[in-house]
C-alpha cells in the first residue's frame, strides 16, 4: 500500500512537470514567500547580506559586518549589554525593537552614518573594543 502512494506520487510529480515544464525548473525556494522578519530571525546572516547587497555594498563589507557582530552580540537578537543599554544584533544604545530585520536594518544604518562602512566600523571596533 505505501509503494502505491509513493508511486502515485511520483507519478503525479512527473505528470505535473511534463505539463508546466517552465515552472518546475524553477528552484524550489523561488515558490517559498517568506518575510522579512522570519527570515532575519532565522538566518540573521543571509538577511543582513541581502540588505547590504541591496545598498552596493561588497562581499568585503558583509565580512566586516559578520566579524562585528558576531563579537558584539553573536547574532542573538535577544542580547542585553549589562554595562549599557545597548541592545540586539548591531547593540545599539538606542534600539528598542525586538525584531531581528529592524536591528539588521537600524545596525547598517548606524554604521553607515557614523563610519561610512562595515569594514570601517570594524576597524574601529578592533582598536577600541567598541563601534
Amino acid at each position: 500500500m505505501k509503494t502505491l502512494k509513493i508511486a502515485t506520487v511520483i507519478l503525479l510529480v512527473i505528470s505535473w512537470t511534463i505539463q508546466n515544464p517552465a515552472q518546475a525548473q524553477a528552484p524550489i525556494h523561488q515558490a517559498i514567500h517568506i518575510n522579512n522578519e522570519v527570515f532575519a530571525l532565522h538566518q540573521p546572516k543571509e538577511y543582513a547580506y541581502k540588505v547590504i547587497k541591496a545598498k552596493g555594498w561588497s562581499a568585503q563589507q558583509y565580512e566586516c559586518v559578520v566579524n562585528l557582530w558576531t563579537q558584539e552580540s553573536h547574532w542573538n537578537y535577544k542580547s542585553r549589554n549589562p554595562h549599557s543599554t545597548a541592545y540586539g544584533i548591531g547593540q545599539l544604545l538606542i534600539e528598542t525593537s525586538r525584531k531581528p530585520d529592524v536591528q539588521i536594518r537600524n545596525g547598517l544604518r548606524y554604521i553607515e552614518y557614523r563610519y561610512g562602512t562595515p569594514c570601517s566600523a570594524w576597524k574601529w571596533w578592533r582598536s577600541h573594543y567598541w563601534y
